[in-house]
């Protein structure tokens, strides 16, 4: 063939970009009920801590309960997060009819989430603790390192969703 027949020969299915409206779907609905368990833990735990440190009045104990606080959302944001994910790149890969693999579901997504989650819980703890003293001490340095590994975490965090999801 000449260069041009082979760019000439190039395959247009219409039905396999309409998976990325599937997805979409997936990931919308999906979303839903992570939204509303995200929105359920920050007001409840954004109460919590107006109660604690309205009636202590001791920034002592107002640190130690915004680490709490801080620690439970971003758990909390993660879990919900990583279902989203690892329930449309369940289905993905379910479409693509992989040798071997077995659909995970809705409920399995939210068990692979958990379990991630909690594969990544020192690393989270680490990393809000340095932000939470970053910001405590006033140092501005600690406070952008770790928001700097935390940005680098949730970037790394799509392959490892992935795999894991692929590996369930």
């Amino acid at each position: 063939y000449t260069p041009l027949e082979v760019k000439c020969m190039a395959e247009f299915d219409i039905s396999k970009s309409i998976h990325t409206l599937k997805y979409g779907l997936y990931i919308f609905a999906a979303s839903i009920p992570a939204f509303i368990l995200a929105g359920i833990v920050s007001v409840v735990l954004m109460s919590l801590l107006m109660d604690a440190i309205m009636a202590t009045g001791d920034a002592e104990t107002g640190v130690v309960m915004l680490l709490v606080a801080i620690l439970a959302m971003v758990f909390t944001y993660s879990l919900c997060f990583i279902q989203v994910i690892a329930f449309s790149v369940n289905e993905a890969v379910n479409d693509a009819n992989l040798a071997g693999y077995e659909s995970i579901g809705y409920g399995g997504s939210w068990k692979a989430a958990f379990n991630i989650t909690t594969e990544l819980a020192v690393l989270l703890i680490g990393i809000i603790v340095i932000m939470v003293l970053g910001i405590y001490m006033e140092m501005f340095a600690l406070t952008l390192i770790s928001s700097l590994l935390m940005g680098l975490m949730y970037m790394g965090l799509i392959p490892y969703i992935i795999r894991r999801t692929v590996e369930a």
